[in-house]
């Protein structure tokens, strides 16, 4: 377990993968609000699906 403090205040605990999961599903928050953001623009956001990355990107190299 990892022990902390919440920037808000407060002391925190997580394990390791509740650690991990934090991490991506916070980045999924990001995404989404830029994907909203260059939609208000008006402009189309380009794929940023992991999937759409390693069919067009990844494995192409």
């Amino acid at each position: 377990m990892v022990t902390f403090e919440f920037v808000g205040g407060g002391a925190g605990e997580m394990s390791l993968i509740e650690i991990i999961f934090h991490i991506v599903n916070h980045g999924t928050y990001h995404r989404g609000f830029v994907s909203d953001m260059m939609y208000q623009v008006p402009s189309i956001p380009p794929a940023n699906d992991y999937t759409v990355f390693l069919r067009d990107v990844y494995r192409n190299v």
